[in-house]
Formats: C-alpha cells, structure tokens, sequence
C-alpha cells in the first residue's frame, strides 16, 4: 500500500521565509515576515532564529533579517549538479537502464571525437576493448560519426584527410565517398547505426547532442548483439534517440 504524501509544516513554513527574503534583497523586520506571510509572530521568530543559527539567514543590526551565507553555498552545489558533464552522465545511466546494454557517451576533444564514459549494463558485452578515450577508427563506429554528420563537409573531409580507411568487417566503409553517403543519411535520419562494421556480430546505435547553438557537442550510443540488435531495433533506435534529446534539451537546444 503506497504511503500518501507528507510535509512538515514548520518545514514548509522556513521555505517560504527564504522565498520571501529573496524577493526583498534588502531584507525585512520579524514583524513585517509575520504579517506578509501571516504567520503567528511567536513562530517567526523560532523559525528565523533556528534558520539563523545554521546560516541560511543573516541579521542586520538594525534587526533586519536577509538571506545567509549557506544560500550561495547551496546555490552553487545546484549550479555544480546542472553541470552538462553532470546532466549527461545522468542521461547515460538512464540509458543504460532502460535499454540494459551497455551504453556509452562520445563528445569532441581537441579534434576527435573520444569516448568520455560508459557505464555497463546487465546484459553487458565486450567490444574490442573500448574504454574512456579511445578515439580510434571513427570511419567505423556509430558513436563518432553521430557527431562527424553534423559537422560540415569541408571539416569532416580535413578530418579524415590522410586517415586510413581500415576495412574491419564486410560492413566498414573503406574510403570517404561510401563514409560520406553514410554521413547525409545519419543527417537525415538523425541517428547512426554500426551494423557490424566495427566489430563482428555486433550492432550499435548512437544519436546525436546539441547544445544551445545547435552544435553537435556529444553523442550516446549503444552497443548490441546482432541477434539482439535485429529483434529490437526500433526499440533501441527510439530510446537513443529519446536520451539524445533530453540531454539536448538540458544543453538548452529546442527541436
């Protein structure tokens, strides 16, 4: 049986003390709290004196009460939480739960584009040892083209310029023209897919992240067994796609 929901009232009552000296940033007399808040003058006072002791509140000597050092501490903490390597660590954990694969995050450095974390899900399989900054064949790997799509053509031609198109697989393109046919249709699309082309039986799927300007900064993929991957696919296709979005919204990218 669920629980119905609580709160503690002098709790509620000390928030919105704090939500009313943050509206008057030059603060307010106990009295003048206690009436625009209508709140009995006896708790007023117990509650700024409580709120004083731990430093969310600060006293004037002239007896006005205004906002304390702990609220920038807290502020920044937030701040700290809304950070964009925080919020899309955060999308990738969700990734990796709700597909429970084993997901991971590319973002551009210095040039190339290099995984920045993974995190292993219960049906987790190995993938020719990748690990947090391997940057290697982008010719052949879902992750990285997710973000190349999105650059323009004469960045994306500088940068394969004198790379080697190592055939991995059947399925790997093996010069820029069949890479650049692959790059217009993940543009299209929206999303990239690696149907064994990096490695053998395995199938991975990655979209793109755009921040603000609509730049793309980052990408999520996963990676799947083939068998797995052909059962499932527009399952897969819908949640990387779903998690790209939610971590460009964050980036404060609209569709």
């Amino acid at each position: 049986m669920k629980k119905s929901k609580t709160t503690i009232k002098s709790v509620s009552k000390a928030l919105q003390i704090l939500e009313l000296l943050g509206k008057h940033p030059n603060g307010l007399m106990i009295k003048e709290i206690s009436i625009l808040l209508k709140l009995n003058l006896s708790t007023t006072y117990h509650l700024i004196n409580t709120m004083l002791e731990h430093g969310y509140v600060n006293k004037t000597k002239d007896d006005v009460y205004l906002l304390g050092y702990q609220i920038p501490f807290l502020n920044n903490a937030f701040l700290q939480s809304m950070a964009p390597d925080t919020m899309l660590n955060h999308c990738l954990e969700e990734l990796s739960e709700i597909t429970l694969e084993t997901a991971y995050l590319g973002k551009e450095r210095d040039g190339e584009v290099i995984i920045h974390n993974i995190i292993e899900g219960p049906q987790a399989i190995k993938v020719k040892a990748l690990y947090i900054g391997y940057r290697d064949y982008p010719h052949a790997r879902a992750l990285p083209k997710a973000i190349i799509a999105f650059w323009s053509d004469s960045k994306i031609e500088n940068y394969f310029k004198g790379k080697k198109f190592e055939k991995l697989t059947e399925s790997t393109p093996s010069n820029l023209d069949e890479l650049m046919k692959e790059l217009y249709e993940i543009r299209k699309l929206g999303y990239s897919i690696d149907e064994q082309a990096f490695t053998k039986g395995i199938c991975c799927i990655a979209a793109p992240v755009f921040d603000a300007s609509k730049k793309p900064v980052a990408a999520y993929s996963v990676s799947v067994p083939y068998d797995r991957y052909n059962n499932n696919r527009d399952e897969y296709v819908e949640k990387v796609c779903m998690i790209a979005k939610k971590a460009s919204r964050y980036l404060g990218c609209s569709e």
